[in-house]
């Protein structure tokens, strides 16, 4: 086997559909990459867009760089989010799979910073940084992912963690060893939130490790998939059936993600101003976690028929 055989290849996998001017900018994030440790393969699944994506991409050449090879997949009917993001995992060769948004951004070092760290720990098989979540009219930074007080606290560990904690991990900066993945990809019974079945899954054949640095960039703007209504709560409860019933030593943990989902619905109930609701939000919590004072201090407000303020 020759030096360059053993370097380890990334597959950048992007996913996008009607996002052509936010995708010529994640491109070349991808592009600007400070990254010495090997080839990198850009794969592009358009699922379908009607804003010229198809014309432009089919337009595309080889790239100039040395060491960055281009795939397109170009779905020829709207497939949706999993059969698309299938399609990409597909055609990833990379040992290393860095996911990316057709909308996201990625900070030049992120993919040295990320293989260096995952080539170093042949355990890890999800590597995951903080990012910036910024506005895209104004470009102002509105909170990071992982830190500062709207930040979601970082969690490492195994398939427990990923189980018991949901999606602590922002999808584009998450990094996964490729043959710690299931060989299905993604499963399509979970229509738009199969990531985190995706994460809890490949995470039962590795650690979880986070990057303490910010690597990238994830865009707000109206056209997010987490900006429309949708059942989310109904697929995270799928998820965790199916979980359960295929990994029964996670059915804890599964109860216990139960409990936080019953406490984060109750928190809505409040602020919308349905004590009752969230009262019985409440009580679905207790049985599943551990109290806490934040909970019990929402279940006073919601007994004592405390509303909120507006």
């Amino acid at each position: 086997m020759t030096s360059e055989e053993k370097q380890p290849v990334v597959s950048v996998a992007i996913i996008t559909y009607n996002q052509l001017p936010f995708l010529k900018e994640a491109i070349s994030s991808v592009l600007a990459q400070n990254f010495k440790l090997g080839k990198i393969q850009i794969v592009v699944a358009d699922d379908a867009s009607t804003d010229g994506t198809r014309s432009w991409l089919e337009s595309l050449e080889e790239f100039p760089q040395p060491g960055i090879q281009i795939t397109k997949v170009l779905a020829d009917e709207n497939l949706g989010i999993t059969p698309n993001t299938n399609a990409a995992f597909g055609a990833c060769r990379g040992r290393y799979i860095a996911w990316l948004g057709g909308d996201d951004l990625m900070k030049p070092e992120k993919l040295q910073a990320q293989v260096k760290l995952m080539e170093g720990d042949p355990d890890c098989a999800i590597c995951y940084h903080d990012v910036e979540v910024f506005d895209s009219e104004s470009g102002t930074i509105l909170r990071h992912f992982n830190s500062g007080a709207r930040g979601i606290r970082p969690r490492e560990g195994g398939a427990a963690s990923s189980v018991r904690y949901g999606t602590f991990n922002c999808g584009c900066a998450t990094m996964v060893r490729k043959e710690a993945c299931p060989s299905y990809g993604f499963d399509v019974r979970i229509p738009v939130a199969s990531d985190w079945l995706h994460w809890i899954e490949t995470s039962r054949r590795g650690s979880i490790r986070y990057l303490d640095r910010v690597l990238g960039a994830y865009r707000r703007h109206s056209q997010n998939v987490t900006a429309v209504p949708r059942s989310g709560t109904d697929e995270f409860l799928l998820t965790l059936g199916i979980v359960e019933s295929q990994y029964p030593d996670l059915a804890g943990a599964c109860e216990y993600a139960r409990g936080r989902m019953h406490y984060a619905r109750a928190a809505r109930l409040y602020q919308a101003g349905n004590l009752a609701g969230c009262r019985r939000a409440i009580l679905a919590a207790l049985v599943r976690v551990r109290i806490s004072p934040k909970m019990i201090g929402l279940g006073l407000l919601a007994i004592l028929g405390t509303k909120k303020k507006r």
